[in-house]
């Protein structure tokens, strides 16, 4: 067809059943006798592809081991927490209050680390129930009603009514939403607005997040969905973040067998928009 490909991955299955990879490119292009011919390359990442698994798996252990002791921190803190008014003085409950927000940043960041190792790993199997996104959201929005209250946030929701109950994976769903509504309501500066909508749009299911915070620099858009990248101005205006929420978000979709995208313009704000198959929204 005439169609150049460059730098796809390719896996290869022999006969005893051993797996290599590949970059596979495809250029098309005239000989010396005027001929249409192609030049066609592979080269073998097998050995790469094995460090960057082991590395995963690594990842993912080390994520599993380390929800314990953190659930023994967190566990401690409230005990001490709860002891008499009297035992404990107004600085050593201020510092208290410090560990379980410190214990509750690293569950985030170990949450996340799992997630994205079950994604490089290929583990994630999507498990279709009947779901509502409006009532995920809802769930959501109380988690960040102190945020809300603060910073004095306008919020807007609209679900078509046919999207009230649909089949989805509720795991991959509240991960797509909390991750974006997470950044909206972070991002978004006192008396802005965050709305999420969603409407039926042919064969597919539509899912938009708004917000009216500081954008996403342009020369800085082809990078945002990379793992452990942040834009400049988020990392400058609110250094706590992993950089990995977008990634995972984008993982989610693709696992659900949709695509996101996004428009955004610094000081102006962002929508990131979801199409999922109709199919999953049956």
């Amino acid at each position: 067809s005439g169609v150049a490909t460059s730098n796809e991955e390719v896996i290869f299955t022999y006969d005893d059943d051993t797996v290599a990879w590949a970059l596979l490119s495809l250029y098309p292009f005239i000989d010396e006798s005027g001929q249409k011919v192609g030049l066609m390359t592979l080269v073998d990442i097998t050995r790469q592809k094995q460090v960057e698994n082991a590395k995963t798996e690594f990842v993912s252990l080390a994520s599993h081991q380390l929800r314990t002791p953190i659930a023994g921190m967190r566990w401690s803190a409230e005990l001490l927490e709860m002891d008499n008014e009297t035992v404990l003085s107004a600085q050593q409950k201020k510092y208290i209050k410090r560990m379980l927000e410190s214990v509750d940043r690293m569950s985030l960041l170990v949450d996340d680390f799992l997630r994205v190792s079950r994604f490089e790993l290929g583990t994630f199997v999507p498990e279709f129930t009947l779901v509502s996104p409006k009532r995920l959201f809802e769930e959501i929005k109380t988690d960040h009603a102190p945020t809300i209250r603060r910073k004095e946030l306008t919020v807007e929701i609209a679900f078509d009514a046919a999207l009230d109950q649909l089949s989805c994976d509720a795991n991959l769903l509240r991960m797509i939403l909390t991750n974006l509504t997470t950044n909206a309501f972070k991002y978004t500066p006192v008396g802005g607005t965050v709305s999420v909508k969603g409407k039926v749009i042919d064969d597919e299911w539509e899912l938009m997040v708004s917000d009216t915070g500081m954008g996403i620099p342009e020369s800085e858009h082809d990078q945002i969905f990379q793992k452990l990248y942040r834009a400049s101005n988020a990392t400058r205006e609110v250094p706590d973040g992993t950089g990995l929420g977008l990634y995972i978000a984008r993982e989610a979709v693709l696992v659900l067998g949709g695509r996101i995208s996004f428009i955004s313009a610094e000081g102006q704000g962002t929508t990131f928009t979801i199409r999922l198959p109709f199919a999953t929204a049956a």
